[in-house]
């Protein structure tokens, strides 16, 4: 799901010690965890990922296919959900995220006069 800057999300899902297991240096570049439940508002976005007004992490060096950058490395975004204050909100929401191709579709009704078995009658 894709965020805008300034929207609230909330933490679904905070469980990161299968990372730091595999990657014990994580917990060096990210001292602010989200916790689970928790409200936060959306600073900065990127492809798949976010930033958070309420968590601010120390740059570090990363290596984006051999160029070395230094960055504040961001949360994945399908830790969160977003939060919505009413159901228009929720609609808009639902509506974004589907994408409808322009077809026309042809319909037609069938009439079938049979007898299924007891109680099953198609007409």
């Amino acid at each position: 799901m894709s965020y805008k800057v300034g929207s609230k999300v909330v933490c679904v899902n905070a469980d990161f010690s299968a990372l730091i297991k595999e990657h014990p240096e994580f917990l060096d570049v990210f001292i602010q965890l989200p916790k689970e439940s928790k409200v936060y508002t959306v600073r900065t976005t990127e492809i798949g990922a976010i930033r958070l007004e309420e968590l601010v992490n120390s740059e570090c060096e990363i290596n984006l296919g051999g160029v070395e950058i230094w960055e504040e490395p961001a949360f994945d975004s399908r830790r969160f959900a977003p939060l919505l204050e009413n159901r228009d909100e929720l609609t808009e929401s639902m509506l974004d995220d589907i994408l409808i191709d322009e077809q026309e579709y042809e319909y037609f009704e069938i009439e079938v006069e049979e007898d299924f078995g007891p109680g099953i009658i198609w007409n």
